[in-house]
């Protein structure tokens, strides 16, 4: 079995824990940040997940014109994500991020959180050293997931402090989502009045600015009984196994599957994961082909043979095509450096509109009229070129006319030009395109 780590990076210091089997049978490590890439590799250990502080770090919130029941697939929100991301200007390059749908006031939004590629600098340097990087995940993750468990449940608004060493890592949330994080240095193993100065300063600019109003103030990773002064009450939440000082690489292990999907890794790196897995299928399928074909015909010995020596010499090929991947992928990354000024200066010039308003004359027609939309594009250029597919839900071809034709109405009382038309009446489906010019467009 590969033997996996988990490792917490915390200032000067990373922090490993590797399981094997229950707790007090594991192992856990105090590595210098420099020194962890030749420890993994001394320790011969083929895959790791990672979580460390990112300070810039961006919270996003994206509101959806959706109803709960109709939010699209995922392919659609990560576009609609990547097209908001890059509207808001938000001075990241190539970035990576992680989303949730959440649902506030009775309105769906989504909350994302966008790393840049830059920060990624410890997860590329694993995979340099052919280490696979199986999840990377900002502090807030793990220990969100662990007040969720000693709490039952995330709601309200509150704050989350988590102390390592000398750092302290402040987390204003509304719910499960991360509205705000910051970081500032203190003493180790006390609760100074800076301390204190600080978190009233967060939980101020939390109910000032953020118009979040904190009822609980929770505190991860201190030993003693030792609290802050707060005007909120606070609570301690620690663990009991004696794991305290490896807090946060043994809630990346314990949380692992429910964490599944939210990290952040590199574009390229996940494309080439996936390519990765496939390979690896193709490659099982190969072997399951030729053993089959060795326990059919025993007499074809020698054939077999040499369609297995083959059959290795395409997995080594495989192998050496990694060092060419990481050459190649360094030659991308100084091309696109040495062209992102043309391109970022061609943005500003191409800046278009929010694709949000090309929604408005679909979003107010599904409204007034019962339809079942299946595909909506949007071309967002000016004016707005928009196509949408669905179905008319009614029984008879004279209702599904009628109701057709109102929803028709209503596109074109809401400021969308029809330029190309299909209907059935008697299957009820009907594709239109046209366009929507957001300035012309009359609303109510």
């Amino acid at each position: 079995m590969t033997k996996k780590a988990y490792i917490s990076f915390e200032g000067e210091y990373a922090k490993v824990f590797i399981p094997e089997g229950d707790t007090e049978k594991s192992a856990f490590f105090h590595v210098e940040s420099n020194r962890i890439f030749s420890f993994v590799k001394d320790r011969k250990i083929k895959k790791v997940s990672v979580t460390h502080f990112i300070p810039e770090l961006l919270s996003l919130s994206i509101p959806l014109v959706f109803s709960p029941e109709t939010v699209p697939k995922k392919r659609i929100l990560e576009n609609l994500i990547k097209v908001e991301i890059n509207r808001r200007q938000t001075g990241v390059g190539g970035y990576s991020f992680s989303y949730e749908i959440c649902e506030v006031s009775g309105k769906v939004q989504l909350r994302v959180y966008v790393v840049d590629e830059k920060h990624l600098e410890k997860v590329e340097n694993f995979i340099k050293q052919d280490i696979d990087v199986s999840s990377f995940y900002p502090f807030f993750m793990p220990l969100m997931e662990f007040v969720k468990q000693e709490k039952g449940s995330l709601e309200g608004d509150f704050i989350l402090c988590f102390i390592s060493g000398d750092m302290r890592y402040l987390y204003i949330f509304r719910g499960r989502e991360m509205i705000l994080q910051r970081s500032f240095q203190g003493v180790e193993g006390e609760i100074t009045e800076e301390d204190n100065f600080n978190i009233s300063a967060t939980i101020n600019y939390a109910i000032q600015n953020l118009r979040i109003k904190p009822e609980k103030f929770f505190l991860v990773g201190v030993k003693e009984k030792v609290f802050p002064e707060t005007p909120i009450p606070c609570e301690i939440i620690s663990i009991d196994n004696g794991v305290e000082d490896f807090l946060m690489c043994y809630l990346l292990a314990k949380f692992e599957d429910h964490l599944e999907g939210k990290g952040f890794l590199p574009p390229s790196y996940v494309s080439y994961k996936k390519a990765k897995k496939i390979g690896n299928y193709l490659v099982a399928s190969l072997v399951c082909l030729f053993s089959l074909s060795f326990l059919w015909d025993a007499v074809l010995i020698s054939d077999t043979v040499k369609l297995t020596n083959t059959l290795k010499a395409h997995k080594r090929e495989i192998a050496s095509r990694e060092t060419d991947f990481f050459k190649s992928l360094e030659y991308i990354n100084r091309f696109e450096s040495s062209v992102k000024p043309i391109l970022d200066l061609q943005n500003r010039k191409n800046r278009t509109d929010d694709i949000r308003e090309a929604l408005y004359p679909i979003a107010e027609a599904s409204k007034i009229v019962q339809v079942k939309l299946v595909n909506i594009n949007v071309d967002n250029g000016k004016p707005q070129k928009i196509s949408v597919t669905g179905s008319v839900p009614k029984s008879s071809f004279s209702e599904r006319q009628i109701t057709y034709m109102q929803f028709r109405k209503v596109l074109l009382e809401k400021g969308l030009k029809i330029e190309n038309e299909k209907w059935s009446f008697v299957n009820g489906e009907f594709h239109l395109e046209g366009t929507y010019d957001a300035g012309g467009a009359p609303k109510n």
